[in-house]
């Protein structure tokens, strides 16, 4: 019985992860651009409607101020569903000690979202970067080959 690795098993692997790892990886980045922008597009399409709704607070962070870095999470009820939405620094005034809260929501009363959630420039511009920086990675990765 041999100790240690054994390399014929780990050298294709390797291989592959060597002479495909930048393609791979740059698909994976340009994946979450594409979802990135997905989302900015959800959120300017639900922002354009306007579609006002009544969202029930069930659960939001007990003080503002103590939040972490990270941000805290509110649950909310709508449509009798409930959505763990993030606050954060920037959202958790709206939450705090709240029943009920005034949001927007798509035609088919699926998603929320908070009323100045959507910023035009920074969720496109993020998900625009991203899928650039994985189509230059992709692209590296197929040129070394």
């Amino acid at each position: 019985m041999k100790s240690g690795l054994n390399s014929d098993f780990y050298y294709p692997i390797i291989k592959f992860i060597a002479n495909y790892g930048l393609i791979i990886g740059g698909l994976f980045i340009l994946l979450f651009g594409l979802l990135a922008m997905n989302k900015a597009k959800t959120q300017m399409d639900i922002t354009t409607e306007g579609r006002k709704v009544m969202v029930e607070v069930i659960e939001s962070p007990p003080d503002c101020e103590r939040i972490g870095r990270r941000g805290g999470f509110a649950k909310l009820k709508f449509n009798g569903k409930v959505f763990n939405k993030k606050t954060g620094h920037k959202f958790c005034s709206l939450v705090e000690g709240k029943k009920k809260i005034t949001m927007l929501t798509n035609a088919e009363k699926s998603k929320i979202i908070f009323l100045n959630e959507y910023e035009k420039e920074n969720n496109w511009i993020a998900g625009i970067g991203l899928c650039l920086f994985g189509i230059v990675i992709a692209y590296k990765g197929w040129k070394q080959e």
